[in-house]
């Protein structure tokens, strides 16, 4: 079948947890859409609670090599898989979205821990999972990140603190998030504007315990939710939820 779509360029992949285990390797076969830039792969089933879907992330070898944007909804992996993502030479936006939770519940695997090859092209990052508890990278492991975008993440405490140093930061969004990862990531945008970087943005919405009007920390006071939309919908990353 893809080998009779060699041209398309944005494709949509979804199915429920028994269609990805019948074929485990199936995805491998988008190696046959070399012009494929963007992919979205949903994992869902008809279980409430949408949690323990495995999905086998293919190997490096089978991304089409100029895939800029994949979006994994649904799913969990460990962590460590990650590293087969980073490998993607061209990929530019990253979303991991609601139960994409690389590591789920296993014990010791609620760690990123960003590999050395990092994300040399990656611009825009979207978290979306309960599970995560720590993130870790070096300074250059995300040479050209923009955006980042965390949602629900109820046990996420901090950002890697390297993002201080980082030159091309410009937006960090945290909703549904807890008042010590909005605090550190406030600390991290002091620390720049320190440094003489006044490029970064902090944005809190719907913070746990916190449930009020969404606010901005930021010398200029208060904004409303609007504001932050319209600042999103400048980058191509943010038009698609």
């Amino acid at each position: 079948m893809f080998e009779g779509i060699k041209k398309v360029k944005k494709l949509g992949i979804c199915g429920r947890t028994d269609d990805f285990c019948r074929e485990p390797k199936s995805l491998d076969n988008i190696i046959y859409l070399p012009e494929l830039e963007a992919l979205k792969i949903v994992v869902y089933d008809s279980n409430t609670d949408g949690l323990g879907h495995k999905l086998q992330v293919p190997c490096p070898d089978s991304f089409p090599p100029n895939l800029k944007k994949l979006t994994l909804q649904g799913a969990y992996q460990p962590w460590k898989a990650m590293t087969i993502i980073s490998k993607l030479p061209k990929l530019e936006v990253l979303k991991l979205k609601v139960y994409c939770s690389f590591g789920w519940r296993h014990v010791g695997e609620n760690v990123w821990e960003v590999s050395e090859e990092g994300f040399p092209k990656l611009k825009f990052l979207l978290l979306e999972n309960r599970d995560l508890k720590y993130w870790r990278s070096t300074e250059d492991s995300f040479p050209l990140l923009e955006s980042i975008v965390i949602r629900n993440c109820l046990s996420l405490q901090e950002i890697p603190q390297e993002f201080v140093n980082s030159t091309t930061l410009q937006r960090i969004e945290l909703r549904g998030c807890t008042p010590s990862l909005v605090e550190f990531a406030n600390k991290v945008q002091k620390e720049q504007e320190e440094l003489g970087n006044n490029i970064l943005k902090v944005y809190a919405f719907d913070t746990i315990n916190q449930r009020t009007q969404p606010t901005r920390e930021s010398d200029s006071g208060e904004v409303n939710e609007e504001e932050t939309k319209e600042d999103m919908e400048k980058t191509e990353e943010t038009k698609e939820d």
